[in-house]
Protein backbone atom coordinates (compact mmCIF):
# COMPACT_ATOMS: atom_id res chain seq x y z
CA UNK A 1 0.00 0.00 0.00
CA UNK A 2 1.57 3.51 -0.96
CA UNK A 3 0.04 6.55 1.17
CA UNK A 4 0.73 9.35 -1.03
CA UNK A 5 0.60 13.04 0.71
CA UNK A 6 0.42 15.41 -1.76
CA UNK A 7 -0.47 19.28 -1.19
CA UNK A 8 1.26 22.97 -0.97
CA UNK A 9 4.46 23.35 -0.01
CA UNK A 10 4.54 24.01 4.02
CA UNK A 11 1.28 22.12 4.21
CA UNK A 12 3.11 19.80 6.58
CA UNK A 13 3.74 16.94 4.30
CA UNK A 14 6.60 15.74 5.66
CA UNK A 15 5.88 16.40 9.46
CA UNK A 16 2.43 14.09 8.85
CA UNK A 17 4.18 11.48 6.76
CA UNK A 18 6.97 11.37 10.03
CA UNK A 19 3.52 10.96 12.29
CA UNK A 20 2.30 7.71 10.23
CA UNK A 21 5.65 6.22 10.59
CA UNK A 22 5.82 6.48 13.98
CA UNK A 23 2.03 5.28 14.16
CA UNK A 24 2.69 2.24 11.81
CA UNK A 25 5.00 -0.34 12.48
CA UNK A 26 6.66 -0.83 9.26
CA UNK A 27 5.84 2.10 7.79
CA UNK A 28 8.40 3.50 5.25
CA UNK A 29 8.81 7.05 3.95
CA UNK A 30 10.18 7.30 0.66
CA UNK A 31 10.71 10.77 -0.74
CA UNK A 32 11.18 11.23 -4.19
CA UNK A 33 12.45 14.99 -3.57
CA UNK A 34 15.47 13.06 -2.96
CA UNK A 35 15.81 11.64 -5.67
CA UNK A 36 15.53 15.17 -7.19
CA UNK A 37 18.22 16.75 -4.84
CA UNK A 38 20.48 13.93 -6.18
CA UNK A 39 20.34 14.55 -9.27
CA UNK A 40 20.96 18.16 -9.56
CA UNK A 41 23.48 17.28 -6.99
CA UNK A 42 25.11 14.89 -9.61
CA UNK A 43 24.96 16.75 -12.77
CA UNK A 44 27.49 18.55 -14.48
CA UNK A 45 26.99 22.12 -13.03
CA UNK A 46 25.96 23.57 -16.64
CA UNK A 47 23.08 21.09 -16.11
CA UNK A 48 22.17 21.01 -12.48
CA UNK A 49 19.66 23.12 -10.93
CA UNK A 50 17.86 24.25 -13.93
CA UNK A 51 13.96 24.89 -13.12
CA UNK A 52 12.08 22.06 -11.30
CA UNK A 53 13.49 18.99 -11.44
CA UNK A 54 9.95 17.35 -11.79
CA UNK A 55 10.44 18.96 -15.53
CA UNK A 56 12.93 15.64 -15.89
CA UNK A 57 11.31 12.78 -17.62
CA UNK A 58 14.28 10.96 -15.68
CA UNK A 59 13.31 12.15 -12.03
CA UNK A 60 9.65 10.55 -12.63
CA UNK A 61 10.92 7.36 -13.83
CA UNK A 62 13.82 6.75 -11.73
CA UNK A 63 10.82 7.77 -8.60
CA UNK A 64 8.09 6.08 -10.12
CA UNK A 65 10.52 2.89 -10.19
CA UNK A 66 11.69 3.10 -7.25
CA UNK A 67 8.52 3.22 -5.85
CA UNK A 68 7.06 0.16 -7.92
CA UNK A 69 9.98 -1.94 -6.71
CA UNK A 70 9.73 -0.68 -2.60
CA UNK A 71 5.44 -1.68 -3.48
CA UNK A 72 6.47 -5.05 -5.12
CA UNK A 73 9.30 -6.02 -2.70
CA UNK A 74 8.68 -4.27 0.97
CA UNK A 75 5.77 -5.68 3.33
CA UNK A 76 4.79 -2.37 5.33
CA UNK A 77 3.06 0.75 3.73
CA UNK A 78 4.91 3.11 1.67
CA UNK A 79 4.64 6.56 3.06
CA UNK A 80 5.13 9.47 0.21
CA UNK A 81 5.45 12.90 0.30
CA UNK A 82 5.69 14.67 -1.90
CA UNK A 83 4.25 17.29 -3.95
CA UNK A 84 3.40 17.02 -7.71
CA UNK A 85 0.95 19.44 -9.38
CA UNK A 86 1.07 18.26 -13.07
CA UNK A 87 -1.63 15.93 -14.15
CA UNK A 88 0.48 13.78 -16.24
CA UNK A 89 3.29 13.73 -14.02
CA UNK A 90 1.18 12.22 -11.44
CA UNK A 91 -0.35 9.55 -14.35
CA UNK A 92 3.56 8.98 -15.18
CA UNK A 93 4.65 8.23 -11.57
CA UNK A 94 1.61 6.37 -10.22
CA UNK A 95 -0.20 5.51 -13.34
CA UNK A 96 1.04 1.72 -14.14
CA UNK A 97 0.78 0.63 -10.13
CA UNK A 98 -2.91 1.69 -10.04
CA UNK A 99 -3.46 -0.02 -13.75
CA UNK A 100 -1.82 -3.15 -12.32
CA UNK A 101 -4.22 -2.86 -9.06
CA UNK A 102 -1.55 -1.77 -6.46
CA UNK A 103 -3.12 0.35 -4.08
CA UNK A 104 -2.22 4.04 -4.54
CA UNK A 105 -3.82 5.74 -1.88
CA UNK A 106 -3.87 9.57 -2.92
CA UNK A 107 -4.29 12.21 0.27
CA UNK A 108 -4.19 16.05 -0.95
CA UNK A 109 -3.67 18.54 2.41
CA UNK A 110 -5.03 21.69 1.80
CA UNK A 111 -4.73 24.85 3.70
CA UNK A 112 -5.24 28.65 3.19
CA UNK A 113 -2.59 30.75 1.66
CA UNK A 114 -1.90 32.80 4.14
CA UNK A 115 -1.43 29.56 7.04
CA UNK A 116 0.86 28.33 4.10
CA UNK A 117 3.04 31.40 3.95
CA UNK A 118 2.86 31.44 7.84
CA UNK A 119 4.20 27.66 8.10
CA UNK A 120 7.00 28.64 5.60
CA UNK A 121 7.99 31.38 7.58
CA UNK A 122 8.25 28.90 10.81
CA UNK A 123 10.54 26.29 9.10
CA UNK A 124 12.69 29.46 7.78
CA UNK A 125 11.40 30.19 4.87
CA UNK A 126 12.00 33.71 3.47
CA UNK A 127 9.53 36.07 1.66
CA UNK A 128 9.01 35.39 -1.58
CA UNK A 129 10.96 32.10 -1.48
CA UNK A 130 10.85 29.47 -4.42
CA UNK A 131 8.03 27.30 -2.60
CA UNK A 132 5.46 30.64 -1.45
CA UNK A 133 5.87 31.54 -5.44
CA UNK A 134 4.26 27.86 -5.84
CA UNK A 135 1.50 28.16 -3.35
CA UNK A 136 -1.42 29.87 -5.72
CA UNK A 137 -0.15 27.30 -8.45
CA UNK A 138 -0.58 24.21 -6.11
CA UNK A 139 -3.72 25.47 -4.65
CA UNK A 140 -5.39 25.60 -8.03
CA UNK A 141 -4.28 22.42 -9.02
CA UNK A 142 -5.76 20.67 -5.79
CA UNK A 143 -8.86 22.54 -6.79
CA UNK A 144 -9.63 20.41 -9.62
CA UNK A 145 -6.49 19.04 -11.97
CA UNK A 146 -5.20 16.92 -9.06
CA UNK A 147 -7.31 15.10 -7.24
CA UNK A 148 -6.94 12.94 -4.28
CA UNK A 149 -8.95 11.97 -0.77
CA UNK A 150 -9.18 16.00 0.81
CA UNK A 151 -7.85 16.61 4.15
CA UNK A 152 -7.98 19.94 5.48
CA UNK A 153 -4.90 20.73 7.83
CA UNK A 154 -5.36 24.05 9.43
CA UNK A 155 -6.12 23.85 13.20
CA UNK A 156 -4.92 20.08 13.19
CA UNK A 157 -1.92 18.90 14.23
CA UNK A 158 -0.16 16.60 12.45
CA UNK A 159 -1.03 13.20 14.52
CA UNK A 160 -4.35 14.27 13.89
CA UNK A 161 -4.12 14.74 10.10
CA UNK A 162 -1.77 11.38 10.28
CA UNK A 163 -4.74 9.95 12.46
CA UNK A 164 -7.47 10.96 9.51
CA UNK A 165 -5.24 9.48 7.05
CA UNK A 166 -4.71 6.20 8.83
CA UNK A 167 -8.60 5.85 9.39
CA UNK A 168 -9.19 6.48 5.46
CA UNK A 169 -6.66 3.80 5.11
CA UNK A 170 -8.11 1.06 6.89
CA UNK A 171 -4.44 0.97 8.90
CA UNK A 172 -6.89 1.93 12.62
CA UNK A 173 -10.33 1.96 14.47
CA UNK A 174 -12.30 5.08 14.45
CA UNK A 175 -15.18 6.56 13.46
CA UNK A 176 -16.66 6.15 9.69
CA UNK A 177 -14.83 8.66 7.21
CA UNK A 178 -18.30 9.67 5.91
CA UNK A 179 -19.01 11.00 9.92
CA UNK A 180 -15.67 13.98 9.37
CA UNK A 181 -17.53 15.66 6.51
CA UNK A 182 -14.90 15.15 4.69
CA UNK A 183 -15.47 13.22 1.22
CA UNK A 184 -13.20 11.36 -1.25
CA UNK A 185 -13.08 13.44 -4.39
Amino acid sequence: MILWLNGAFGVGKTTVAQAICRAVPGAFLFDPEEVGAFLWDHFPPSMSRLGDFQDLPLWRSISGGILAYLEEQYQGPLVVPMTVTRPEYWEQITGRMRREGRQVLHFVLLAPAEVLKQRLRARGEPPHSWPEQQIDRCIQAFSGQITGYPIATEGRSAQQVADRILLQAGLCAGPEPSQTGEENR
